[in-house]
């Protein structure tokens, strides 16, 4: 096995059983990145998975997942899953109940088992929605681009689960702040269609009780208004 992924596999393993950040990845994790995409080929699928695993932990996401390495990395996920039953947050586990939901349609609590019908397609077409918000800063960015949404509210399958992800999640995003760039991706796809189904999504999210929730109904605010400009 690599030595770079040997030290990152053994100093997350040690930084789980105590309970603390590792402290190679910090330094690291651009060689540790490079370098995983030189081997992973070679990794047999235990390793796979302790690599998957941590990196979903520590929020070091692995976007390029082949078919060869699906059956490895949903093994991951609901291994990741077993933490996020547990509640533990930061440090154990950064990724987000949230997050799972739409990328997984799974998160350990609501839902504790993954859908056998999960491809890589539909992984890769959610993806798509996480990779985009992770390029925002700040909200009026996403208010400034909101037209190039546009291009997520064709797939009604998408559009669909992004609904449910809403709704299942209690519009509850793990947030310490109402301004999670990725909800209000996902809030700003579905009130580009406006059709029936976010009529009643936006009501429910008028309705739930939420961290923060004047300062939600302020930026929700915003994004309507952005949107009803775009239909003048």
């Amino acid at each position: 096995m690599s030595t770079i992924i040997s030290e990152f596999l053994q100093d997350e393993d040690a930084a789980l059983m105590a309970k603390e950040q590792g402290r190679y990845f910090p330094d690291n994790h651009h060689r540790i990145r490079t370098e995983f995409k030189k081997v992973f080929k070679k990794l047999d699928p235990q390793t796979l998975q302790r690599y998957y695993f941590h990196s979903l932990r520590i929020h070091n996401f692995p976007f390029d997942v082949s078919i060869e390495i699906w059956p490895t990395f949903i093994k991951a996920i609901e291994q990741l899953g077993e933490l996020l039953k547990r509640n533990v947050g930061y440090p154990v586990c950064t990724f987000t109940t949230f997050q799972t939901l739409l990328l997984f349609g799974y998160d350990g609590v609501r839902i504790t088992k993954i859908n056998p019908n999960l491809d890589l397609q539909t992984y890769t077409d959610r993806l798509g929605i996480y990779k985009k918000a992770n390029q925002y800063t700040n909200i009026p960015g996403i208010l400034s681009k909101v037209i190039k949404l546009t291009e997520f509210t064709e797939n009604k399958t998408l559009v669909k689960h992004v609904h449910w992800t809403l709704q299942q999640s209690g519009f509850k995003h793990d947030g310490v702040f109402a301004s999670n760039f990725l909800f209000w991706t996902m809030m700003s796809i579905i009130m580009l269609i406006n059709d029936d189904e976010t009529k009643r999504t936006i009501e429910l999210f008028k309705n739930a009780d939420i961290p923060e929730k004047s300062k939600h109904l302020e930026i929700f605010q915003r994004f309507e208004t952005a949107i009803g400009n775009l239909k003048k």
